[in-house]
């Protein structure tokens, strides 16, 4: 009896850690704001979506996230360009959010991908 509540105890306690070490503390690393990406010339805005892109992409892959194929088979569906003026005119309506652009680039296209599903 006394071992089934030990058992039971380090259960709750190990359930009670992982359910805690998963909750992000921080938030998301901004490396060029939503003002900073507008003032860029285009074709260093389309380097940056599709550096964004690449790393969301290869982030599912890494961990084997269940909508990798339709997020890849989404993007290459649509040229650069056209990401990009996508990504830019949403910045464009955020831009007084003090935020990162890496959230406009994954909400935006995010929002695509599943239009067109």
């Amino acid at each position: 009896m006394k071992i089934n509540k030990i058992f039971v105890l380090t259960f709750l306690l190990t359930l009670s850690t992982s359910a805690f070490a998963i909750e992000p503390t921080k938030s998301p690393l901004i490396s060029i704001t939503i003002k900073e990406f507008l003032q860029l010339p285009e074709n260093h805005q389309s380097i940056y979506v599709a550096g964004a892109i690449d790393g969301m992409t290869f982030v599912t892959y890494g961990y084997a996230l269940g909508e990798h194929d339709q997020l890849v088979d989404c993007y290459r569906k649509q040229s650069l360009g056209e990401l990009t003026k996508k990504v830019t005119d949403q910045a464009k309506k955020l831009q007084e959010l003090d935020e990162g652009m890496a959230m406009v680039v994954a909400k935006t296209a995010g929002s695509l991908c599943r239009e067109k599903q």
